[in-house]
């Protein structure tokens, strides 16, 4: 069985956080929607390559962005924040 590594992007701190497995992309972006990133604008989401569970072997290409933030998650982050005043 084969998973896929992914890792997030912060753009504040400008590096790359811990490397995690998910099955698939969709995985990928419920467990980070899961952690409720407020600010989802400073973070990308990458995949970065492909565990091999049975051999141990780790295969890597060019990392892939993967576009995590979708429209109801904005929302839920909206009513999360609270109201927002524009200057």
């Amino acid at each position: 069985m084969k998973q896929k590594l992914y890792t997030l992007y912060d753009n504040v701190a400008e590096q790359f956080g811990p490397i995690f497995q998910a099955a698939n992309n969709a995985v990928a972006m419920r467990s980070v929607q899961n952690m409720k990133i407020k600010a989802f604008d400073d973070f990308q989401l990458y995949l970065v390559g492909e565990w091999d569970m049975e051999s141990g072997n780790i295969t890597t290409g060019p990392k892939v962005e993967i576009d995590w933030v979708t429209p109801t998650y904005k929302s839920e982050m909206k009513l999360l924040n609270g109201p927002q005043h524009e200057q």
